[in-house]
């Protein structure tokens, strides 16, 4: 997907970013989940951004299937349709954006709901979450579950530069913003996206006090990072500062 808006090098880069996180390498050789629904968001999300691009209907359409897959596998993958449902709408002509808001509706809610009823219809293994059904402001909670991200995201045994990277070309893409216009789409979806991650954490009934193996964030956070991973490979591949310095096709005109 690197090699629609840039060159082989690119490309290389990409996979070659993603093959030294450690962490991701590793659990992809177990059978695990978290691996398979990242790969599933990155042909979602990719092909989201080629579509938005080329507003060709089979690339929407193979974003959708993308994303269902992603949502079936990791339900708390639903977060993503939020930054896609704003860049569907076009508010001059609210009608023609209607069958792609319904299409992407359908693909998200359904296989939700589907494993919601699922789990539920099996008792041995629905399991209680504490989660915080309002909305509430909470500062030394926020700060104790930043504190505690800032930890996770940065740590170099888990993850590499992995996140170092993807945080430079998020910096470069708002800083070149008149320039980086092909980027915007996929900047928007990655910020929003990771805030509506983090609130999710947010509004489960628990401090943030200490992290260890088996907390919130020390075990089922950490993985979910695995999301951003590998799009954010493609992000930097597709940034503009790193397109300018390794010749690109992108932003030439």
């Amino acid at each position: 997907m690197v090699l629609k808006n840039g060159n082989h090098t690119l490309a290389i880069l990409s996979i070659f970013l993603l093959c030294i996180i450690p962490d991701f390498m590793g659990q992809s050789a177990l059978i695990a989940s978290n691996p398979v629904s990242a790969c599933y968001i990155l042909i979602g999300l990719g092909f989201f951004d080629q579509y938005l691009k080329s507003k060709e209907n089979s690339t929407f359409l193979i974003s959708m299937l993308a994303l269902a897959f992603t949502i079936w596998t990791r339900t708390e993958a639903v977060i993503f349709a939020v930054p896609l449902f704003f860049l569907l709408i076009n508010r001059n002509d609210i009608k023609s954006c209607l069958p792609k808001l319904f299409t992407l509706t359908l693909f998200t809610l359904v296989p939700f709901t589907a494993w919601q009823l699922f789990i539920k219809s099996l008792s041995s293994l629905s399991s209680s979450q504490p989660v915080i059904r309002r909305l509430f402001l909470d500062i030394e909670k926020l700060t104790d579950l930043l504190g505690q991200i800032i930890v996770i995201i940065f740590n170099t045994e888990t993850y590499a530069l992995g996140f170092f990277f993807i945080l430079f070309a998020v910096l470069t893409n708002m800083i070149f913003f008149k320039k980086s216009k092909a980027t915007h789409a996929m900047t928007f979806i990655l910020i929003v996206s990771f805030v509506m991650y983090v609130w999710v954490y947010y509004q489960l009934d628990t401090d943030y006090k200490i992290i260890h193996v088996g907390s919130w964030i020390g075990s089922g956070f950490k993985r979910g990072l695995f999301y951003f991973l590998p799009i954010g490979c493609y992000y930097i591949g597709n940034s503009f500062l790193i397109q300018k310095l390794l010749g690109q096709t992108a932003y030439e005109n």
